[in-house]
């Protein structure tokens, strides 16, 4: 049997239902196919260069982190 990224989180969020923020981030080709499928609201972002389906793209992991805690900064959490 055969899965993706994709395929398995539609599977969780469908699970989950009512949801505030869906956050998808990835670096490589397989977060290809997670991106084209995560519904309009999600924020999607590919971590580094080249093409991607994500809504945003940031330069590295580090970026990528900085931005994970400007999140955990903004909800007041430590």
């Amino acid at each position: 049997m055969w899965a993706s990224k994709g395929e398995a989180f539609e599977r969780l969020l469908a699970a989950c239902g009512q949801r505030d923020f869906v956050f998808a981030a990835g670096d490589d080709r397989t977060d290809e196919d997670l991106f084209e499928r995560m519904p309009n609201e999600t924020w999607t972002v590919h971590v580094g260069p080249g093409p991607t389906r994500a809504a945003f793209v940031v330069r590295d992991f580090e970026a990528a982190s900085e931005v994970l805690q400007i999140f955990v900064k903004s909800d007041g959490v430590s």
